[in-house]
């Protein structure tokens, strides 16, 4: 991309039933990001991230996660 860096976001939904079984489980994750150029074809890229993961048995069990996050990224190919 031209300029600076970008700004890019993320969305990943699955859910699952087995029928069998009766048991059912699910994820749900966001991430929201910049990627800054640094130099070619490398990116510090800030973001925030969240996730929630669930079981249902007999019972439910879930989970919850996010943090606010930095990586450095490394491009290959087209740059």
């Amino acid at each position: 991309p031209n300029g600076s860096g970008w700004f890019a976001q993320n969305l990943y939904l699955e859910a699952a039933q087995y029928v069998r079984q009766d048991i059912q489980a699910w994820t749900a994750d966001y991430r929201v990001s910049w990627h800054q150029k640094v130099a070619n074809g490398q990116t510090i890229e800030t973001y925030a991230h969240i996730q929630d993961n669930g079981y249902r048995d007999k019972g439910t069990q879930g989970s919850q996660l996010g943090c606010v996050c930095v990586r450095w990224n490394i491009w290959t190919g087209e740059t």
